[in-house]
Protein backbone atom coordinates (compact mmCIF):
# COMPACT_ATOMS: atom_id res chain seq x y z
CA UNK A 1 0.00 0.00 0.00
CA UNK A 2 2.94 2.23 0.81
CA UNK A 3 4.28 1.75 -2.60
CA UNK A 4 0.84 2.61 -4.11
CA UNK A 5 0.77 5.75 -2.03
CA UNK A 6 4.33 6.99 -3.56
CA UNK A 7 2.78 6.59 -7.05
CA UNK A 8 -0.05 8.53 -6.61
CA UNK A 9 1.46 11.52 -5.00
CA UNK A 10 3.79 11.22 -7.60
CA UNK A 11 1.67 11.75 -10.10
CA UNK A 12 -0.32 14.46 -8.75
CA UNK A 13 2.84 16.52 -8.38
CA UNK A 14 3.70 16.47 -12.21
CA UNK A 15 0.34 17.19 -12.89
CA UNK A 16 0.62 20.69 -10.78
CA UNK A 17 4.32 21.34 -12.59
CA UNK A 18 2.31 20.68 -15.96
CA UNK A 19 -0.44 22.71 -16.13
CA UNK A 20 0.03 26.71 -13.74
CA UNK A 21 -1.11 29.90 -14.03
CA UNK A 22 -0.19 33.43 -12.44
CA UNK A 23 -1.06 36.88 -12.97
CA UNK A 24 0.30 37.60 -9.82
CA UNK A 25 -3.32 39.11 -8.75
CA UNK A 26 -2.00 37.70 -5.07
CA UNK A 27 0.81 40.39 -5.07
CA UNK A 28 3.48 37.18 -4.67
CA UNK A 29 5.90 35.51 -6.85
CA UNK A 30 7.54 33.59 -3.96
CA UNK A 31 4.46 31.52 -3.59
CA UNK A 32 1.91 29.46 -5.60
CA UNK A 33 3.94 28.93 -7.94
CA UNK A 34 7.34 29.47 -5.91
CA UNK A 35 9.72 31.30 -8.48
CA UNK A 36 13.37 31.45 -7.63
CA UNK A 37 16.27 32.67 -8.70
CA UNK A 38 17.27 35.96 -8.63
CA UNK A 39 14.39 36.96 -6.67
CA UNK A 40 16.00 40.26 -5.52
CA UNK A 41 15.98 41.71 -8.65
CA UNK A 42 12.33 41.42 -9.38
CA UNK A 43 9.19 42.80 -7.32
CA UNK A 44 5.09 42.43 -8.01
CA UNK A 45 4.37 46.41 -9.16
CA UNK A 46 0.90 48.45 -8.39
CA UNK A 47 -0.57 46.92 -11.32
CA UNK A 48 0.48 43.25 -10.00
CA UNK A 49 2.92 42.50 -12.74
CA UNK A 50 6.04 40.91 -11.84
CA UNK A 51 8.47 44.00 -12.84
CA UNK A 52 12.55 43.98 -13.03
CA UNK A 53 13.60 45.99 -10.31
CA UNK A 54 17.17 45.74 -10.94
CA UNK A 55 20.69 47.35 -9.97
CA UNK A 56 21.22 49.85 -12.54
CA UNK A 57 24.38 48.36 -14.33
CA UNK A 58 24.65 45.99 -17.70
CA UNK A 59 23.45 42.95 -16.80
CA UNK A 60 20.89 39.84 -17.31
CA UNK A 61 18.19 38.42 -14.59
CA UNK A 62 15.98 35.88 -14.22
CA UNK A 63 13.61 33.90 -12.37
CA UNK A 64 12.71 30.12 -12.92
CA UNK A 65 8.82 28.35 -11.96
CA UNK A 66 9.02 24.34 -12.17
CA UNK A 67 6.70 23.37 -15.11
CA UNK A 68 7.14 20.03 -16.75
CA UNK A 69 4.35 20.78 -19.64
CA UNK A 70 5.87 19.80 -22.86
CA UNK A 71 3.47 17.56 -25.05
CA UNK A 72 0.37 18.72 -26.29
CA UNK A 73 1.04 21.90 -24.81
CA UNK A 74 0.34 25.42 -24.52
CA UNK A 75 2.47 28.56 -23.21
CA UNK A 76 0.77 31.88 -22.89
CA UNK A 77 1.91 35.50 -21.90
CA UNK A 78 2.01 39.21 -21.79
CA UNK A 79 5.58 41.43 -21.79
CA UNK A 80 6.21 44.57 -21.55
CA UNK A 81 9.25 46.63 -22.49
CA UNK A 82 9.16 50.21 -22.01
CA UNK A 83 12.48 50.74 -24.64
CA UNK A 84 12.86 49.97 -28.48
CA UNK A 85 14.61 46.66 -27.86
CA UNK A 86 18.05 45.86 -29.44
CA UNK A 87 20.66 43.05 -29.48
CA UNK A 88 21.87 44.65 -25.63
CA UNK A 89 18.25 45.16 -24.34
CA UNK A 90 15.56 42.05 -24.79
CA UNK A 91 13.68 39.92 -23.31
CA UNK A 92 13.93 35.70 -23.49
CA UNK A 93 10.93 33.46 -21.71
CA UNK A 94 12.30 29.97 -21.35
CA UNK A 95 9.46 27.62 -22.19
CA UNK A 96 10.99 24.56 -21.24
CA UNK A 97 14.36 23.95 -19.42
CA UNK A 98 16.55 21.11 -17.20
CA UNK A 99 18.17 23.57 -15.18
CA UNK A 100 16.52 26.68 -13.29
CA UNK A 101 19.70 28.75 -13.29
CA UNK A 102 18.84 30.12 -16.80
CA UNK A 103 22.09 31.95 -17.00
CA UNK A 104 24.08 28.67 -16.99
CA UNK A 105 24.59 25.92 -19.56
CA UNK A 106 20.91 24.17 -19.84
CA UNK A 107 18.68 22.44 -22.94
CA UNK A 108 15.34 23.97 -23.36
CA UNK A 109 13.52 25.96 -25.41
CA UNK A 110 12.31 30.04 -25.37
CA UNK A 111 11.24 32.77 -26.97
CA UNK A 112 13.38 35.72 -27.75
CA UNK A 113 11.13 39.09 -27.38
CA UNK A 114 13.17 41.86 -29.33
CA UNK A 115 16.56 42.31 -30.91
CA UNK A 116 18.24 43.95 -33.74
CA UNK A 117 15.43 43.01 -36.07
CA UNK A 118 12.80 43.78 -33.79
CA UNK A 119 11.03 40.33 -33.67
CA UNK A 120 9.47 37.85 -31.62
CA UNK A 121 11.64 33.68 -32.36
CA UNK A 122 11.83 30.52 -30.79
CA UNK A 123 15.48 29.56 -30.22
CA UNK A 124 16.42 25.60 -29.03
CA UNK A 125 19.48 26.30 -26.16
CA UNK A 126 21.64 23.13 -26.01
CA UNK A 127 24.32 24.07 -23.39
CA UNK A 128 24.99 27.63 -23.78
CA UNK A 129 24.38 27.30 -28.03
CA UNK A 130 21.81 28.71 -29.06
CA UNK A 131 19.92 28.02 -32.10
CA UNK A 132 17.08 30.21 -33.64
CA UNK A 133 14.40 27.49 -35.20
CA UNK A 134 11.48 29.59 -35.54
CA UNK A 135 12.31 33.18 -37.75
CA UNK A 136 9.43 35.63 -36.54
CA UNK A 137 8.41 38.52 -38.61
CA UNK A 138 11.06 41.41 -38.82
CA UNK A 139 9.91 44.82 -37.30
CA UNK A 140 6.90 43.12 -35.55
CA UNK A 141 7.55 45.00 -32.64
CA UNK A 142 8.74 48.19 -33.76
CA UNK A 143 8.71 51.49 -31.56
CA UNK A 144 9.57 53.10 -28.24
CA UNK A 145 7.87 50.50 -26.48
CA UNK A 146 6.87 46.61 -26.90
CA UNK A 147 3.56 45.12 -25.41
CA UNK A 148 3.21 41.99 -26.73
CA UNK A 149 0.90 38.52 -25.94
CA UNK A 150 2.35 35.67 -26.99
CA UNK A 151 1.51 32.02 -27.33
CA UNK A 152 3.60 29.15 -28.28
CA UNK A 153 1.99 25.43 -28.68
CA UNK A 154 3.82 22.34 -29.10
CA UNK A 155 2.15 18.94 -29.92
CA UNK A 156 3.10 15.47 -28.62
CA UNK A 157 5.48 14.29 -31.66
CA UNK A 158 7.47 17.70 -31.63
CA UNK A 159 5.38 20.00 -34.04
CA UNK A 160 5.43 23.57 -32.56
CA UNK A 161 3.44 27.45 -33.45
CA UNK A 162 4.86 30.54 -32.05
CA UNK A 163 2.21 33.35 -32.09
CA UNK A 164 1.51 36.61 -31.20
CA UNK A 165 -0.31 40.07 -30.89
CA UNK A 166 1.85 43.44 -30.95
CA UNK A 167 -0.93 45.19 -29.05
CA UNK A 168 -1.14 42.75 -26.56
CA UNK A 169 -4.46 41.64 -27.06
CA UNK A 170 -5.74 37.89 -28.46
CA UNK A 171 -5.82 38.43 -32.13
CA UNK A 172 -2.22 36.33 -32.39
CA UNK A 173 -0.81 36.29 -35.76
CA UNK A 174 1.23 33.30 -36.42
CA UNK A 175 5.06 33.54 -36.39
CA UNK A 176 5.93 30.48 -38.16
CA UNK A 177 6.06 26.65 -37.44
CA UNK A 178 9.23 23.87 -37.20
CA UNK A 179 8.92 20.32 -36.44
CA UNK A 180 11.74 19.87 -33.31
CA UNK A 181 12.02 17.29 -30.75
CA UNK A 182 15.64 17.02 -29.52
CA UNK A 183 14.25 17.51 -26.44
CA UNK A 184 11.37 15.95 -24.92
CA UNK A 185 11.29 16.75 -21.38
CA UNK A 186 10.94 19.53 -19.31
CA UNK A 187 11.85 20.87 -15.33
CA UNK A 188 11.70 24.84 -15.39
CA UNK A 189 9.98 27.63 -17.10
CA UNK A 190 11.59 31.17 -16.84
CA UNK A 191 11.77 34.82 -18.15
CA UNK A 192 14.96 36.41 -18.69
CA UNK A 193 15.93 40.23 -19.52
CA UNK A 194 18.91 41.69 -20.72
CA UNK A 195 19.49 45.07 -20.86
CA UNK A 196 22.11 47.97 -20.25
CA UNK A 197 21.98 50.24 -17.54
CA UNK A 198 19.14 52.75 -18.22
CA UNK A 199 16.45 49.84 -18.56
CA UNK A 200 17.27 47.78 -15.86
CA UNK A 201 13.50 49.18 -14.30
CA UNK A 202 11.78 48.54 -17.76
CA UNK A 203 10.66 45.05 -18.17
CA UNK A 204 6.92 43.65 -16.90
CA UNK A 205 5.58 40.28 -17.37
CA UNK A 206 2.13 38.86 -16.66
CA UNK A 207 -0.34 36.53 -17.28
CA UNK A 208 1.17 33.80 -17.78
CA UNK A 209 -1.31 29.88 -18.37
CA UNK A 210 0.37 27.22 -18.85
CA UNK A 211 -1.08 23.63 -20.33
CA UNK A 212 0.06 20.39 -21.22
CA UNK A 213 1.86 17.11 -19.70
CA UNK A 214 5.37 16.11 -18.67
CA UNK A 215 6.98 13.71 -21.09
CA UNK A 216 6.86 10.43 -19.63
CA UNK A 217 9.37 7.75 -20.71
CA UNK A 218 7.41 4.61 -20.76
CA UNK A 219 9.99 2.55 -23.63
CA UNK A 220 12.93 0.61 -21.61
CA UNK A 221 16.42 1.33 -21.61
CA UNK A 222 18.30 -2.18 -24.09
CA UNK A 223 21.33 -3.03 -24.28
CA UNK A 224 23.04 -2.67 -27.68
CA UNK A 225 26.79 -4.32 -27.42
CA UNK A 226 29.10 -5.03 -24.62
CA UNK A 227 32.35 -5.35 -24.93
CA UNK A 228 35.35 -6.94 -22.33
CA UNK A 229 37.89 -3.62 -22.11
CA UNK A 230 39.87 -5.92 -19.75
CA UNK A 231 39.84 -8.68 -17.90
CA UNK A 232 38.23 -7.20 -15.31
CA UNK A 233 35.96 -4.42 -17.06
CA UNK A 234 33.12 -4.96 -19.26
CA UNK A 235 31.96 -1.47 -21.92
CA UNK A 236 28.44 -1.59 -22.25
CA UNK A 237 26.96 0.40 -24.38
CA UNK A 238 22.28 1.48 -24.28
CA UNK A 239 20.33 2.35 -26.12
CA UNK A 240 19.73 5.80 -24.13
CA UNK A 241 21.72 7.36 -21.19
CA UNK A 242 21.87 6.07 -18.08
CA UNK A 243 22.28 6.64 -14.06
CA UNK A 244 25.85 5.19 -13.52
CA UNK A 245 25.37 4.52 -9.68
CA UNK A 246 21.91 2.50 -10.54
CA UNK A 247 23.39 0.54 -13.42
CA UNK A 248 26.33 -0.51 -11.31
CA UNK A 249 24.38 -1.61 -8.65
Amino acid sequence: MKKILTILLFSVNLLSFSQWTDDFSDGDFLNSPAWQGQTGNFEIDALNQLHLLAPAFDDTSYLAVPSTAIENASWEFYVEMDFATSGTSLSRVYLTSNNSNLKNALNGYFVMIGNSDDEISLYRQTGLTKTKIIDGVDDFITGSSVNVRIKATRDAVGNWELLADNTGGNTFISQGTVLDNIYLSSSYSGVQCTYIASRSEKFYFDDFIVTGTAFIDNISPTVLSTTASSNTTVDVLFSENMDQTSVET
